[in-house]
């Protein structure tokens, strides 16, 4: 894994104890109404007199929780405000908004918001429902005629609806990270994508299945609609009136000196030789700063390159890598002639399907398919040695509807008997030890 400080295009927003607030201040109520309208809402009644105090008293632990998070994250720097009763009551910032400069995160830093911006969109469009533009079930392609030539999965596939777009709905596959790759696309290329053809991975209305391009085309409606670009609809009718002024859709519109730098993962299979060699040096320095000790294997985010295991051979400090999918136990190959040990990985006994295709629906499905993947394993593994592979993620398996499900199936391994729950790193000195290399 490498990631690179790189610069990113930037949006700045002041949303309630978020991670993502620049410099906010509470919006002027009736500049805010004449350009919004705003239904009465009965102002909220708390029972606790002392509500506000309890809650300004919980600041200091909450202050702990982001630089602990940015600290445990390697996070450079953060910037957030906290909203009580609609009201600004705390803004901190820390850390570095470029490294490389030594530059601090202030009040007025920008960081991009990515996939955020998607909530303005889908206001956008909700604004112009409200004003009887257009109908969240019309088909998109009523403003989009572009769509009118989609080819469909099946021959009774309803129109994809604006509706759908909004909830992930429209049948398009999940394309990250396709979508960040198209940002530059101007409209006439945009267009030209739509007419040339979308593939479906289901019917519209069939499932949730998230997608960048949806939402391009979203906006794609609020601009042929409004009359005028999508930023232009979005600064007007919505930044405007809710005054934030810090908040922009344009990168080229912020100072050099509030633009935060981020960090991105990179695809090994994009590089050359020599960089994929420099940034394996760095990671590995990287780790060995964080934690004290060196990584002894190597997985690489998206897929590897045709250097990739050479250069980890070559670096001499790696025990193994798991870029590999073609077998269910560990084994040796030869790089430039000498012997290499892959521990493969997994992406079927993987939490990531919560995601990709939703093939587990509950938290019990992933269990039940651990399990039964185990009782298969613990058979065989009667006879000869058999390894089990999980893949888990914190941002998905950690959420509560689903760690029950890692905690019984941790409860149901540890009740079989003869089930050992290692690291990697030592399936991989164990086979090295017990089922060394093959002699030439």
């Amino acid at each position: 894994m490498v990631r690179l400080a790189t610069g990113i295009l930037t949006f700045a927003i002041c949303i309630a104890g978020s991670a993502i607030a620049t410099s906010c201040t509470s919006p002027d109520t009736q500049s805010t109404q004449s350009a919004i309208k705003v239904h009465p809402v009965p102002a909220a009644r708390f029972t606790d007199p002392d509500r506000h105090a309890r809650l300004m008293s919980a600041l200091p632990a909450i202050d702990s929780l982001f630089h602990n998070f940015a600290a445990r994250s390697h996070v450079p720097g953060i910037a957030y405000g906290i909203l009580i009763d609609g009201k600004l009551v705390h803004a901190r910032t820390e850390g570095l908004r470029d490294i490389a400069a030594n530059s601090p995160v202030d009040g007025n830093t920008a960081f991009r918001i990515a996939s955020m911006t998607k909530s303005f969109t889908a206001l956008a469009i909700l604004k112009l429902r409200d004003e009887g533009k257009l109908s969240l079930d019309d088909p998109a392609e009523e403003y989009i005629p572009e769509l009118a030539g989609l080819g469909y999965p099946t021959s009774d596939s309803p129109r994809i609806t604006i509706r759908q777009l909004l909830s992930h709905a429209e049948g398009f596959p999940e394309d990250n990270p396709w979508g960040d790759r198209q940002l530059d696309k101007t409209d006439d290329e945009m267009s030209a994508m739509m007419t040339s053809g979308i593939p479906f991975s289901n019917p519209p209305g069939i499932a949730y299945e998230y997608s960048n391009y949806g939402f391009a085309i979203l906006g794609r409606i609020v601009a042929r609609v409004s009359g005028v670009s999508y930023s232009e609809y979005v600064s007007a009718n919505i930044l405007k009136p809710l005054q934030l002024g810090a908040t922009t859709l344009h990168a080229d519109s912020v100072s050099p000196a509030n633009l935060a730098h981020g960090y991105r993962w990179e695809e090994p299979y994009t590089k050359s030789e020599a960089v994929e060699r420099e940034e394996i040096a760095k990671a590995v320095a990287s780790l060995r700063r964080t934690t004290g000790h060196r990584p002894l294997g190597w997985y690489s985010r998206y897929a590897p390159s045709a250097h990739t295991r050479r250069l980890l051979a070559e670096e001499g400090g790696f025990l193994y890598d798991s870029d590999s999918y073609a077998d269910d136990l560990p084994y040796w190959t030869q790089v430039s002639g000498k012997p290499w040990l892959v521990v493969p990985y997994s992406l079927e006994a993987n939490d990531i399907k919560f995601w990709a295709n939703a093939a587990f629906a509950t938290g019990q499905d992933f269990c039940q398919y651990l399990k039964d993947s185990l009782d298969v394993l613990w058979e065989e593994g009667a006879e000869t040695p058999r390894m089990m592979s999980a893949g888990l993620h914190l941002r998905i398996i950690g959420r509560p509807g689903r760690a029950k499900a890692l905690d019984d199936f941790i409860a149901y391994a540890r009740a079989k008997g003869g089930v050992w729950f290692a690291r990697r790193n030592d399936i991989a000195t164990v086979w090295r030890e017990q089922f060394p290399p093959p002699k030439p």
